[in-house]
């Protein structure tokens, strides 16, 4: 594993053609792909139109937010 500094690492620009919205990321540490124990840690900062519609994963996710407000409802939930 390598881990570093935030500032050290390129921001990239993700903007999806299935939701609204795009988000800024920096990948701070990965581990080994196909192992199984894989992960990554990423920081991101999203849009104030960025929306993601409900969905799911065939992984576990652990979000932690540092600052702003951020939905997890849907926008008929709203």
């Amino acid at each position: 594993m390598r881990i570093v500094h935030g500032d050290q690492v390129a921001e990239k620009i993700r903007i999806h053609q299935h939701r609204h919205g795009m988000f800024r990321h920096r990948t701070l540490a990965a581990g080994e792909p196909g192992t199984a124990g894989n992960f990554i840690l990423e920081m991101v900062r999203t849009t104030d139109d960025f929306f993601s519609p409900r969905h799911r994963h065939n992984f576990d996710q652990f979000r932690y937010q540092l600052e702003g407000e951020f939905s997890t409802s849907t926008a008929a939930e709203r």
